[in-house]
């Protein structure tokens, strides 16, 4: 599995679409490395559509602790998923 991360962007090159470039020449090179899947982490963009060929459905979990503790990292952790 390739996983695509925050490449890196420059205002300059944006005509030349180098992010797309980089997914193309990615989905290219997967079948000679063995790899079938291509992930493109979290967020939707108009780019990961028009390359994607399927979807999968991921969610979210945690345990924590029991009593005022657990509450509180229950709570911090749901205001940094939802603020991402």
């Amino acid at each position: 599995m390739f996983h695509y991360w925050f490449p890196v962007f420059n205002d300059d090159l944006k005509r030349m679409s180098p992010g797309r470039l980089l997914i193309l020449e990615m989905l290219r090179a997967m079948p000679g490395g063995g790899m079938s899947l291509l992930d493109y982490g979290l967020g939707e963009s108009r780019t990961k559509l028009e390359f994607a060929n399927g979807t999968r459905r991921f969610v979210k979990g945690s345990w924590s602790a029991v009593g005022v503790g657990g509450l509180v990292a229950r709570s911090f952790q749901s205001l940094k998923w939802r603020l991402g």
